[in-house]
């Protein structure tokens, strides 16, 4: 979907043939950045922090600002890339990426005519709000917790793991119209990788992290 719009601009094609933008290069790219919560998760292997330690912990003040708003860091990211972007390159194509990409972020994570593609991916799988209180069930995670309730059962798409390869393939798409890395821009991925360092301490089972990663990247191949 990104991808068939991007063509339409031929500085920000995924598919030219020359050089970093070759088929291949990208094809990589999409798999690495796809795999990266993955390898993380079976690399740490048993070597998870206990939930209740400060640092995994959802309560913390770090995790409450970075972890919490994990798209407000992937914009600010973006924001540095729109400063030092090459001349030649227009503010509306780089705002239009950015809008395409925030709009499957929102469907996906937020809201899709009600709950989000993850929430309805959830309760499709036998996924359901349970203990809760209230008469009617809830029909979303951010519903449930409010309720007291417990979202259990089904297949619940990591959130975490979808936004880290999304943001990392709108980050690289951005990041080819850049001028030298400044050490602001640097400075910047700091807190992504944070998030994406949470995301793996404590993650979903693998094949709910292997689905989010393979949800973010199809936006981008299609």
């Amino acid at each position: 979907m990104v991808n068939s719009f991007l063509s339409r601009y031929p500085s920000f094609s995924l598919w030219s043939s020359s050089g970093e933008n070759s088929p291949r290069v990208m094809s990589a790219s999409l798999v690495v950045s796809g795999l990266m919560p993955v390898v993380a998760r079976l690399a740490l292997g048993t070597f998870l922090l206990p939930y209740t330690a400060y640092l995994p912990s959802k309560n913390g003040l770090v995790n409450s600002i970075l972890v919490g708003n994990p798209w407000l860091w992937a914009t600010l990211v973006c924001l540095g890339v729109y400063r030092s972007r090459s001349r030649s390159v227009q503010e509306t194509d780089l705002l239009s990426l950015w809008l395409l990409a925030t709009a499957w972020w929102l469907l996906v994570t937020r809201w899709f005519m009600g709950p989000s593609l993850t929430d309805r991916t959830f309760i499709a799988t036998g996924g359901e709000c349970q203990e809760y209180a209230g008469l009617s069930m809830p029909t979303t995670r951010s519903q449930c917790r409010i309720s007291g309730g417990e979202w259990v059962g089904g297949h619940d798409i990591s959130g975490q793991a979808f936004t880290v390869t999304h943001a990392t393939m709108l980050i690289y798409n951005m990041h080819r119209t850049c001028q030298p890395a400044s050490w602001g821009r640097i400075a910047a991925m700091g807190p992504w990788c944070w998030i994406m360092f949470m995301t793996v301490v404590h993650p979903h089972p693998l094949l709910e992290t292997v689905t989010a990663c393979i949800v973010a990247a199809s936006v981008w191949s299609t």
